[in-house]
C-alpha cells in the first residue's frame, strides 16, 4: 500500500486541481480509478467493518460524483457496482448517490455478473448509516434471484463479502426496535439460499476457520432477515 502512495496522491492531486481531467475519462476510465482509489484509501477484508461504515469523514477531496452523474447511463452493471462500492468506500456522494446507482442497477440488474454482486452486497451494508436499514435491505432483497443465479460461480472472496453484508445487516435489524423489510419472503426461501451459499463455500473455502464463520453468518442472516413459516393448522 505504501509503495503507490505517491501515485494516488499525484493522481488525486491532478483530479482535485484540474478537474477538465475528470470530464475526457470514459464512464469505464472513472469507474476504474475511483475503484483502485478506494482500495488504497480503505482496503479492506472480507467486507465490511463496523468502524468504517460509522466514519464521515471523506477519504478523498476529488468530487467525483458531479461526474458520475454526468455519466450515470453510460455505466455498464460492472461499472455501477464498482462505482457505487467505491463512493461508500471514499465516503462521498451521499444517499442521492446511493439512489440514482442503485436505480441504474435495478434496471440493469439480469446482466450483473458475480464480482459485481458482491461488490453491490458489501456496498448496501456500508450505506445503512446513509440511506437508511430499510433502503439497503430493500437492495439486496431484489437482488435475492440474482443471487441465486449466481451461487455457482461465485469465488471466495465473493461469497465472503455477501455472508459478511447479511451478517452486518442482520445485526443493524436486531438493534432496531420497529420492523424493517425482509429480504426472503418465507424462512424456508431464506434457508434455501443459505444453504446454497454454504455449499459453494464447502466447494471454495479451504481454511476450515473461515469456512465455519462464512455459513454461520450465512444461517443467522437467513433467520434475521425472513418471516418463521407458518405452521398448517391441524384439527384435534
Amino acid at each position: 500500500r505504501d509503495s503507490v502512495e505517491p501515485f494516488y496522491a499525484a493522481l488525486e492531486a491532478l483530479l482535485v486541481s484540474k478537474p477538465r481531467v475528470s470530464e475526457f475519462l470514459s464512464a469505464r476510465d472513472l469507474a476504474l480509478v475511483m475503484h483502485g482509489l478506494a482500495r488504497h484509501r480503505c482496503p479492506a477484508g472480507d467486507g465490511v467493518a463496523a468502524e468504517q461504515r460509522q466514519a464521515v469523514e471523506p477519504l478523498t477531496e476529488w468530487p467525483f460524483e458531479e461526474f458520475v452523474g454526468r455519466r450515470l447511463r453510460d455505466f455498464n452493471t460492472q461499472g455501477l457496482a464498482m462505482v457505487l462500492h467505491a463512493a461508500l468506500r471514499l465516503r462521498r456522494g451521499g444517499a442521492e448517490l446511493f439512489i440514482a446507482l442503485t436505480t441504474r442497477l435495478r434496471l440493469k440488474r439480469k446482466e450483473l455478473q458475480a464480482p459485481g454482486l458482491a461488490l453491490v452486497y458489501s456496498a448496501a451494508a456500508e450505506a445503512v448509516p446513509i440511506v437508511g436499514l430499510d433502503e439497503s435491505l430493500a437492495l439486496l432483497r431484489d437482488l435475492r434471484n440474482d443471487c441465486h443465479r449466481l451461487v455457482p460461480v461465485l469465488s471466495p472472496w465473493q461469497v465472503a463479502y455477501i455472508a459478511s453484508a447479511l451478517a452486518s445487516t442482520a445485526a443493524a435489524r436486531n438493534a432496531q426496535e420497529q420492523r424493517a423489510t425482509l429480504i426472503w419472503r418465507s424462512r424456508a426461501e431464506a434457508e434455501m439460499m443459505a444453504e446454497a451459499l454454504c455449499s459453494r463455500a464447502t466447494e471454495i473455502i479451504t481454511e476450515p476457520g473461515r469456512l465455519s464463520r462464512v455459513c454461520a453468518m450465512l444461517r443467522d442472516a437467513a433467520e434475521a432477515h425472513s418471516r418463521p413459516d407458518r405452521k398448517p393448522c391441524t384439527e384435534d
